[in-house]
């Protein structure tokens, strides 16, 4: 949806399997942090980049690097 020009509707989808998986802290986190990103709520990302960055899974790790150039991207303004 979000390649779709769709962030609103990515979104609520985005919270629907964050409702629904409240155990999984990191992929609806991930989610939510880049629904939030699309439609412009950069503060929200910024808050589930972190919880997911938090919450990293082991077979995540290799891609810290870019997790993390999300949310500097989001904190310069970009």
């Amino acid at each position: 949806m979000l390649h779709a020009g769709k962030n609103d509707k990515a979104l609520e989808v985005f919270k629907y399997n964050a409702q629904k998986h409240p155990e999984d802290k990191f992929t609806p986190n991930v989610g939510l942090a880049r629904g939030y990103a699309a439609v412009g709520d950069k503060k929200n990302a910024i808050k589930y980049w972190d919880t997911a960055i938090k919450n990293l899974p082991a077979e995540q790790k290799q891609f810290l690097p870019q997790y993390q150039a999300e949310i500097d991207k989001l904190k310069s303004g970009k």
